[in-house]
């Protein structure tokens, strides 16, 4: 559904100017896939790109199908359903009226059986009244039917969960599962990782412009790569058999320990694998461990680790 290569994108001209460096990017069809990174990351400025509002100043895009080149092929955006951040509306129109307006260029015949049909999906209890007159959250339902109103093959979503409620969120989640198993697409970006965890099933950590790390909803749950040890005595001891054992350990602070004098969060490939060698290791050097316990990687650690700590 998307092939991004190599992609780099600016606002200006002149040296760190790049929104976007060297991005990669693929989206499989069938797939939600979740772009999770700080503000700043190059979120909303990928999305700007995919929908041909800003062109990229290197690189290459393919989406459904279509090679992007100099100009932006406008008829693809029929087959796209795009929301991009604090979009505007037309305030005096009620939400029927606005839906209808937008459906007129995309949707033939009537209508109104695919605006109710999203509104009940939604639960927009009411389109007679003014956008202008709408809470934030049913003016953001109102944004989301408006994307979905022409069946698109790809849905391009930027926070779409932003001022719903928790139920709305797990309603326009669910739907969004539900459209995306017939057959279609959704990059979706968000800042709210359990959500992802639990609807999307591909995740991109974006960085200063590029995408770091990326994993499947299956990998997430197969890997164990952390682990939380906790004893009494020979620190000193532990502290080397960490060091020489493990890609990299942090202590874990005092007044989060359950039971020991000291503990460590130990991370690298197959801890769980190793965990019993290095207990045996410690206890042999002196230590009395009275905990340790095999973490699985959750997305909010991964997001931790990849995005927020200093490489």
């Amino acid at each position: 559904m998307i092939r991004v290569d190599q992609l780099h994108a600016r606002y200006s001209k002149g040296e760190g100017a790049d929104a976007l460096r060297e991005l990669d990017l693929e989206v499989k069809p069938g797939r939600i896939y979740a772009l999770l990174g700080p503000n700043g990351a190059g979120k909303t400025t990928l999305l700007r790109c995919l929908t041909g509002l800003l062109p990229p100043a290197s690189g290459s895009m393919r989406i459904l199908g279509v090679e992007i080149r100099e100009t932006f092929p406008r008829e693809l955006l029929r087959r796209m359903g795009v929301l991009l951040e604090s979009p505007g509306a037309y305030g005096r129109m009620t939400a029927e009226d606005y839906l209808n307006f937008f459906a007129g260029f995309h949707l033939p015949g009537n209508p109104s059986v695919r605006i109710r049909e999203l509104a009940q999906a939604f639960e927009l209890e009411s389109l007679d009244i003014r956008i202008a007159k709408l809470s934030q959250g049913n003016r953001r339902k109102v944004q989301l039917m408006r994307s979905l109103l022409h069946h698109p093959a790809l849905v391009l979503w930027d926070e779409p969960t932003e001022h719903l409620d928790p139920g709305a969120q797990r309603r326009v989640l669910s739907h969004l599962r539900t459209y995306v198993s017939r057959g279609a697409s959704a990059l979706v970006t968000s800042h709210r990782l359990e959500q992802m965890e639990e609807w999307a099933d591909e995740y991109g950590f974006l960085r200063q412009g590029g995408i770091v790390h990326t994993l499947s909803r299956a990998s997430l749950g197969a890997n164990v790569e952390e682990a939380e040890i906790e004893g009494a005595g020979a620190v000193a001891a532990v502290q080397n058999l960490v060091t020489a054992r493990f890609a990299s350990a942090e202590a874990i602070p005092p007044e989060q320990l359950h039971q020991g004098s000291w503990g460590f969060r130990l991370r690298g490939r197959e801890v769980a694998a190793t965990l019993p060698d290095f207990v045996e290791a410690a206890v042999r050097a002196g230590a009395r461990v009275l905990r340790a316990e095999p973490k699985r990687s959750s997305l909010e650690s991964l997001y931790r680790r990849f995005v927020e700590e200093t490489p």
